[in-house]
């Protein structure tokens, strides 16, 4: 059994509890007001009945928390903030050449005849399919029926 002897949250957790208490989310909501209360120096018993959680909810929320803090809340509860957009500047230094671009392209070009040539089986580098071999039995049968 977790004993709990009030103010063992931090401020940013109790903060952050205190906001997901105001969301009113069934379950959340309630896990985050059940810690509140703890927090204030409230008996289990107490805090359970208070907060909707039955006694058996609050400890395995307390034994959550122990190993997992404040992430024991899901992450999505609040919309993200959008991060500012970074301004693109261009790049004036380094200039491409339609050589530069050429010279590239063949050496791609290269290292894929040079995978090409190892791998190949056959002469398009294909196995032989299954069709044939199927159409080639049908023939042996018909001529075998004539």
């Amino acid at each position: 059994m977790a004993t709990v002897k009030g103010k063992f949250l931090t401020q940013e957790e109790k903060d952050l509890c205190e906001k997901i208490a105001a969301l009113n989310i069934e379950l959340v909501s309630h896990r985050a007001q059940a810690l509140l209360l703890l927090n204030d120096g409230n008996t289990q018993k107490k805090s359970s009945e208070l907060s909707s959680l039955t006694i058996g909810q609050l400890r395995y929320l307390l034994r959550l928390f122990k190993t997992q803090r404040t992430n024991l809340f899901p992450g999505n509860l609040f919309p993200q903030v959008e991060e500012k957009e970074i301004e693109e500047t261009p790049i004036s230094e380094v200039e491409i050449s339609g050589k530069d671009v050429k010279e590239v392209k063949q050496k791609e070009k290269q290292k894929k005849k040079k995978k090409g040539k190892k791998g190949k089986k056959g002469k398009k580098g294909k196995k032989p399919s299954t069709k044939k071999k199927q159409h080639s039995k049908k023939e042996g049968k018909k001529k075998k029926k004539k």
